[in-house]
């Protein structure tokens, strides 16, 4: 007998009842319209979806570059403070060039060797030791000193001071002292010229004439000046002896007075007489020797010497302070640079990234073929692949400015003015110290 089944129920081969069924097959998804279909498009091409990724790839590029704003205007601020110190230090060692203070120290310097290049053993520059300044002052001073002390007592009494005067009336007594001590300076100083020039031009003459006690008379008491004498443009002037002289004799003549009035206080009157002579003998020493000590052509030695040595020093500080300014100038550079190359490359960065994207998602979907394009040569703006639309365009001119304040402030601008000036102040020595005739061969 078979089982019939109700409707609306389904037989499994078993006598239980039916059940409905669960979850069975997912339903079918509904058909893509024909308009909304991906074609194949050209790869030199943008879709939509890569035309908005590159857009907000922009946006985020532009983000980038407000961001880095502030590292890069405090960056430039310390690059023009460092361009302008540098500047300056350079401008002054160009300003030493231009005013020829090298050449000049070389030209003198050069005049000095020139005039002693024929004076042979005997250098008119030599000057003992024993003649320097530091031992003709003091013996100077100590004559004075000594001339005072032993006028004092003498003066005292010409001027009637008594002995329990007030100390500040005794001290009148020392005040002549320092007019001594002025007249032995002042008369030393002015025979030392005429003597240097008498004997530059007696030991240099070339030629001599005979010499006798008739000759010596003659010049003495009649005839000064026999014959004309010539001078060159180069020789010392003439001596003048008239002034000299006479002061000297009446500092002499005035000491040795006051001498010959102090012996009366001696015991012995035969000391009277050696005692002037030895104040006499002492001031004239003290006048010799400042006269001896005076040679202006060791004079004008050292000063061209010194002058030079301090042009040179000059130089070297001036260069010193320079290349210490364009080394910090360098480094602002450089901070500068990188600060404008960080923000240049984190801009770029989201650009790249968006073109990552649409070249792996283009490798997925496969519409515009296998082949990628070639990356672009040139570094285009917002362009990677030959061929391919830009990017669109990053507003950024704070990175422009930038670029060219990177280019108008390169350190190599002042090395090459600070290098101009050394090399014109170093060829101007060379030319001034150059020996005569040797620029000619």
């Amino acid at each position: 007998m078979t089982e019939m089944t109700r409707p609306g129920e389904t037989s499994n081969g078993r006598r239980y009842p039916s059940k409905p069924c669960g979850a069975g097959f997912p339903p079918v998804l509904p058909l893509m319209p024909a308009g909304n279909r991906q074609e194949p498009y050209d790869r030199n091409e943008l879709s939509y979806a890569e035309s908005a990724r590159l857009t907000r790839a922009t946006m985020a590029a532009e983000a980038a570059i407000v961001a880095a704003r502030d590292g890069i205007r405090e960056a430039h601020r310390r690059l023009i403070t460092a361009w302008h110190r540098g500047e300056t230090a350079v401008r002054r060692v160009e300003e030493y060039a231009a005013e020829h203070r090298h050449g000049e120290a070389g030209r003198s310097r050069r005049r000095v060797l020139d005039r002693h290049a024929c004076d042979g053993a005997e250098d008119r520059r030599a000057r003992p030791r024993w003649l320097s300044w530091w031992l003709v002052w003091p013996l100077i001073l100590i004559s004075a000193t000594y001339d005072t002390a032993f006028f004092a007592g003498t003066f005292q009494t010409a001027l009637d001071v008594p002995e329990d005067a007030p100390w500040w009336h005794t001290g009148i007594s020392y005040i002549p002292g320092f007019g001594i001590a002025m007249a032995l300076i002042l008369a030393g100083s002015w025979l030392a010229v005429p003597l240097l020039r008498h004997r530059n031009r007696a030991e240099r003459r070339p030629t001599r004439g005979r010499l006798d006690w008739r000759v010596v008379l003659s010049r003495t008491f009649l005839r000064w000046r026999p014959s004309v004498e010539t001078r060159r443009p180069g020789d010392l002037p003439w001596p003048s002896w008239p002034l000299p002289v006479a002061f000297l004799l009446a500092l002499v003549g005035v000491l040795g007075s006051w001498a010959w009035l102090r012996g009366d206080a001696l015991l012995d009157d035969r000391l009277r007489g050696p005692l002037a002579a030895l104040l006499v003998l002492l001031t004239v020493s003290a006048v010799a020797f400042k006269a001896s000590a005076h040679n202006p052509f060791k004079d004008r030695d050292t000063e061209s010497r010194v002058g030079l040595a301090k042009s040179g020093a000059d130089l070297t500080r001036l260069e010193s302070q320079a290349r210490a300014e364009l080394s910090e100038h360098t480094t602002a550079w450089q901070d500068f640079h990188a600060a404008v190359e960080d923000a240049a490359a984190d801009s770029r960065r989201h650009v790249v990234q968006a073109w990552a994207e649409i070249a792996d998602e283009r490798g997925r979907h496969g519409l515009t073929g296998p082949i990628a394009p070639r990356f672009a040569s040139a570094d285009g703006e917002g362009v990677i692949f030959e061929g391919l639309l830009p990017a669109p365009a990053v507003r950024s001119l704070v990175l422009g400015d930038a670029g060219e304040a990177v280019e108008r402030y390169r350190p190599s601008l002042l090395e090459e003015r600070l290098t101009a000036a050394l090399r014109a102040a170093t060829g101007q020595l060379a030319l001034a110290m150059q020996p005569p005739g040797e620029g000619l061969r």
